[in-house]
């Protein structure tokens, strides 16, 4: 009997030991093995999944290929169709826990689109596919759309763009003068594994910062496409502008909490019947909203108790469906000087570079043939449209014997009275984080009007 249970014993041992030696090659090979863009995807959808983002199950429609059907609205804007946008987010977001092949994006009856909707979806996609590369390679396919802007977006700044599809026909677009396409910037602290076809990630070097260096990139791209209607920005000009771009680049890393990760982007189109051009400027941050910075993390008392008293004024205002407290502070905190930062009276007096921006080009955006720059900032729950509507344009105000800028959507420019419906309400669906989505044009006869009457840029 003893010499049965010895060599028993002795092969579970040798058994335990060649397991140990498999599992640390295991080990080894997990430690050693490179994340690149799989870590950037596993960060993403954890931060998503802490968030107040939709997850929930979804009716999802495959095709014989076992591709997921993203059918894209016929207005895919962020400015014009918001919940219809997120929607197509939230369910790109929901994919990643199936088992698919790849995506299938039908645009066939998509006639708008704006850069905003366009980069937040290829963001989504893009990390669904790093999520899946460890484990297999997912095949992207789609319809075109009919519409011939909508499907030059998509070759030159869209998906087709950013997957390296159909190179060769958006070379053609560029070399024709008929777009002229911003190549994705990316930043933050969660964006240093993360790769898209031409994109670049900026890192500070020679003592300027991130947002200083894209916002210099932005500038150099407006300049481009202003050179097509014939003019150009003094030197004067072209510093204000980078310094206003740059803030607002700079706000999405101050305030966007432990998860950081922005992305700048572009489009210019050139209408032939008109000869002037059409420019989309996105500026889109993922992590806290404004609301949720300024609630749970802002250093500002005098700031806190301010969204306070506002809160307590408007709760007679307060609907369930158009407008509550985190629709009343984001707005708030578009208003000139605002910072959750700062910490008293004799801190560091922030200038608010969203609202300048927009201001810079509510003046010269339109066309002769009533065409008007169009803004939206979309933040969490909430939603602001800006136009040239008069209540929409920012008007100076004294705020303790300081000059501001403030909009508040009505009539009086009253911060404590309650704005328009059409310009700020609370959304269904929620946005993970802000952004930013502008359109206007870039006419030379317009501009020439509007030098004609005074008016400065």
């Amino acid at each position: 009997m003893e010499n049965i249970v010895i060599p028993v014993l002795e092969r579970h041992q040798r058994s335990l030991k060649k397991k140990r030696r498999r599992n640390k090659k295991l080990v080894r090979a997990k430690r050693n093995k490179p994340s690149n863009t799989v870590f950037n995807a596993k960060s993403f959808y954890t931060f998503l999944k802490k968030s107040k983002f939709s997850s929930h199950k979804r009716k999802i429609k495959f095709n014989h290929k076992r591709q997921v059907v993203i059918k894209v609205p016929q207005n895919f804007s962020l400015i014009h169709n918001p919940e219809s946008a997120i929607e197509v987010f939230e369910e790109l977001n929901y994919i990643h826990k199936l088992d698919i092949e790849g995506v299938y994006f039908d645009h066939s009856a998509c006639t708008e689109i704006d850069i905003g909707a366009s980069t937040v979806m290829d963001i989504f996609a893009l990390n669904l596919n790093n999520y899946f590369r460890h484990r297999k390679t997912l095949d992207f396919e789609g319809a075109y759309p009919k519409d011939t802007k909508v499907k030059s977006l998509l070759i030159s700044s869209g998906i087709m763009s950013h997957l390296g599809v159909d190179n060769d026909a958006r070379k053609n677009l560029i070399d024709a003068g008929i777009t002229k396409p911003f190549n994705l910037l990316s930043g933050g602290r969660h964006t240093s594994t993360f790769r898209v076809g031409n994109s670049t990630t900026l890192k500070s070097s020679d003592g300027a910062s991130v947002s200083d260096l894209a916002a210099t990139k932005v500038v150099d791209y407006f300049l481009e496409c202003l050179e097509t209607q014939g003019f150009g920005l003094e030197a004067e000009g072209q510093a204000y502008l980078t310094q206003i771009v740059g803030e607002t680049i700079n706000n999405c890393e101050l305030h966007s909490g432990e998860f950081c990760q922005w992305f700048a982007s572009g489009y210019y189109y050139s209408h032939a019947n008109d000869q002037c051009g059409e420019l989309h400027l996105s500026i889109v941050n993922f992590g806290q909203t404004i609301y949720e910075g300024l609630k749970y993390c802002s250093k500002s008392q005098k700031t806190k108790d301010e969204l306070t008293n506002l809160s307590n004024e408007h709760s007679g205002f307060f609907r369930i469906n158009k407008w509550d407290e985190e629709t009343l502070w984001t707005l708030y905190a578009l208003q000139d000087g605002v910072s959750k930062e700062k910490t008293d009276d004799s801190g560091v007096d922030r200038g608010n570079g969203t609202i300048q921006l927009i201001s810079a080009f509510q003046s010269i955006g339109g066309n002769m043939n009533g065409g008007i720059p169009e803004m939206s900032i979309i933040s969490g729950n909430s939603y602001i449209y800006f136009n040239t509507d008069p209540i929409s344009k920012l008007n100076k105000v004294n705020v303790g014997g300081t000059e501001r800028y403030h909009v508040a959507f009505n009539e009086t420019n009253d911060i404590r009275k309650p704005p328009s419906d059409k310009h700020v309400r609370k959304l269904k669906n929620y946005f993970p984080g802000t952004a930013i989505t502008m359109r206007f044009f870039l006419d030379k006869k317009y501009i020439e009007r509007v030098k004609k009457g005074g008016e400065n840029f």
